[in-house]
């Protein structure tokens, strides 16, 4: 492994165990459907259903973490999907494009931060 890609595992890391430090409360309670702003953030919440739902039910903690109260950076999230990390299993581009993974993160920040734009 090169220097650079010890780097970017070092940052992993850091990024998780800040995350991991987090409060531990679960999803926001929301008044009424969430309702999404654009079919972006609606493909998103497809392909979350898909590919996460399983080990991250409604965004709190199942299998894996909760995500709905990690304020994560989006590289960090990207990182974290496409290699995986602990327990979790890394998502390919053959099994989830760039442009679902965009979809996804949105989606994924949409959540964390339902203000009303997103009703």
């Amino acid at each position: 492994m090169s220097g650079a890609s010890h780097a970017r595992v070092a940052v992993l890391v850091l990024a998780a165990g800040l995350a991991a430090c987090g409060p531990q409360r679960r999803s926001v309670p929301l008044e009424g459907p969430l309702l999404l702003a654009s079919t972006e953030l609606a493909r998103g919440e497809r392909l979350f259903s898909r590919d996460c739902q399983g080990c991250h039910p409604r965004g709190e903690a199942g299998l894996g973490p909760a995500l709905n109260d990690k304020p994560l950076p989006e590289w960090a999230i990207r990182l974290q999907v496409r290699r995986g990390f602990g327990a979790m299993p890394g998502f390919p581009p053959e099994e989830l494009s760039d442009e679902e993974l965009d979809a996804v993160v949105r989606y994924l920040k949409a959540v964390r931060d339902p203000r009303p734009a997103l009703r």
